[in-house]
């Protein structure tokens, strides 16, 4: 090719039907050496007294004016048509040898074709002849099923010389979501959070005392309770959200009964505030303790509620009125007047009142006895 500029235009091929080779090559030598001849007369006849006598395929006679013996000019001796032919046998067998040797050193090349989408089976097949090295590598893809051709490296329509690596990414399934930490935040903007990574939302309330109401406390995978922040689950995996739902409600306690103390330590953990009321006489609790309180025991209260506490000045005694001996009518009177409450009564109504008691302890005419003690009643 790159010397096909520097020579001469080829000449048309003469058929061969009616002659041999070795005569075509033959003839084509004699019209040569005619041509010959006629370059040589041209040269011969342009010498000063020089005349041409005669010329034939073979040679050619001159005389001149000096002489007059003739001049023989015999063409450029030329090789046989057997060598010729051996010549061109040599040039074609070196043309071939060149071409072998080329496809030996220079590898030839192949254009990747569009692999994304099939299966691995199908795309072994698809590049099977170009004799390349298959490396297989997983890839994880949103939009190409697990199993089939992700991508190509190098890529579709890119020339890859024989005996190169070719690698094919297979899809190793959906791509994985990063768990992201979702606590502290208000539900919505977790909900929001999760969904864009492809994960579902549910939720729970659960009380606390310091994430405010509305607010993410805690998460949790269900199928996964072991994964925390920055592991990778499958896109559609749960999450479920702990939603604060404030404070929990306080259960009231008792201290009546207790020292200041042992009140504001108790009230304290439960966050619960208490407030003194004025002191006064009580049974309930013995001098200098806390003798009341509100709301009760038991009842159910917000978080730094009010409970309201009163110190005991000692008890509450009143006199026992007069009832031994005096009717049903007389004494029931007499005893819720005082602030007494009847108790158990025994007896016959009829007949007048012959022993008190309180607390399984005789009780007398003017004994005192603390205020809304249950008096138990005997008749004969």
């Amino acid at each position: 090719a790159q010397i096909a500029d520097k020579m001469p235009m080829p000449q048309p091929i003469e058929t061969v039907a009616a002659a041999t080779f070795e005569q075509l090559i033959t003839k084509r030598e004699a019209d040569n050496t005619a041509e010959v001849l006629r370059l040589e007369a041209a040269k011969a006849a342009a010498l000063p007294g020089v005349v041409v006598v005669g010329a034939d395929t073979r040679s050619l006679s001159v005389t001149g004016s000096s002489s007059e013996v003739p001049m023989v000019i015999e063409p450029p001796v030329r090789s046989s048509g057997r060598a010729r032919l051996w010549i061109l046998l040599a040039v074609v067998a070196l043309a071939v040898s060149g071409v072998i040797a080329y496809q030996f050193l220079v590898n030839p090349t192949h254009e990747v074709p569009d692999l994304v989408g099939l299966s691995e089976g199908e795309a072994r097949n698809s590049v099977a002849a170009y004799n390349w090295t298959i490396i297989l590598a997983a890839e994880r893809s949103d939009e190409i099923p697990q199993g089939n051709i992700v991508r190509t490296d190098p890529a579709t329509g890119t020339k890859l010389e024989e005996g190169k690596d070719f690698t094919i990414y297979i899809s190793d399934g959906p791509t994985l979501s990063p768990l992201p930490d979702v606590a502290g935040l208000s539900v919505q903007d977790a909900t929001d959070q999760l969904a864009a990574v492809g994960l579902v939302v549910t939720t729970t309330e659960a009380g606390s005392e310091d994430v405010p109401v509305g607010n993410v406390i805690s998460w949790i995978v269900p199928d996964q309770p072991a994964l925390v922040t920055g592991d990778k689950v499958l896109k559609g995996t749960s999450v479920e959200l702990a939603v604060s739902s404030g404070p929990a409600l306080r259960e009231v306690p008792l201290i009546v009964g207790m020292t200041l103390e042992q009140a504001t330590a108790l009230a304290g953990n439960l966050r619960l505030t208490l407030v003194a009321s004025e002191p006064a006489l009580t049974n309930a609790a013995g001098k200098d303790l806390i003798g009341a309180q509100a709301p009760v025991p038991g009842t159910q209260v917000a978080r730094d509620s009010t409970l309201l506490y009163s110190i005991s000045l000692g008890p509450d005694l009143v006199k026992l009125p007069n009832i031994v001996g005096n009717s049903y009518p007389t004494v029931e009177k007499r005893l819720l007047e005082a602030g007494f409450v009847v108790g158990k009564v025994t007896g016959k109504k009829a007949f007048r009142l012959r022993e008190a008691s309180s607390g399984g302890v005789r009780v007398n005419n003017g004994d005192m006895l603390p205020r809304g003690a249950v008096i138990d009643l005997t008749f004969p």
